[in-house]
């Protein structure tokens, strides 16, 4: 027996909880960013910036830049399976890209670095969190 007991299983941390007759209250959501081409005169030091105003946050990745959003009623991973658990098998994989819904962040984020209005986006990452 032990006195503390550490979950550490991310996305699937309800159903561990569950097989030791534990609720965890987790909803995975999905979550999307982008990783721009390089913008002239980022330095590759730069800091981590996250906007609460804008509910963006920025970070340099090989001369562009990672940029998300956090939303206030973010979109729920409706699994289908009972419980809506997570698949066992989804490490690795991703949803499909979703710029419409990724707009709202996109709109907030050129408001505070206007170099995302003309950089080029190299890819977008659509992942549960």
């Amino acid at each position: 027996a032990c006195d503390k007991v550490v979950n550490c299983a991310g996305q699937w941390a309800r159903q561990v909880g569950a097989m030791a007759g534990i609720n965890v209250p987790l909803q995975p959501v999905k979550h999307q960013y982008i990783i721009t081409e390089k913008i002239d005169g980022l330095a590759t030091d730069a800091p981590t910036i996250r906007d609460p105003d804008r509910r963006t946050y920025f970070k340099e990745e090989v001369g562009g830049l990672v940029m998300g959003g956090y939303e206030p009623n973010p979109q729920a991973w409706a699994t289908g399976l009972p419980g809506d658990d997570v698949p066992n098998d989804w490490e690795f994989r991703l949803f499909d890209d979703d710029y419409d819904h990724f707009e709202q962040h996109m709109s907030q984020a050129i408001a505070r670095v206007p170099a995302l209005e003309t950089v080029g986006v190299k890819q977008m990452i659509n992942g549960p969190e």
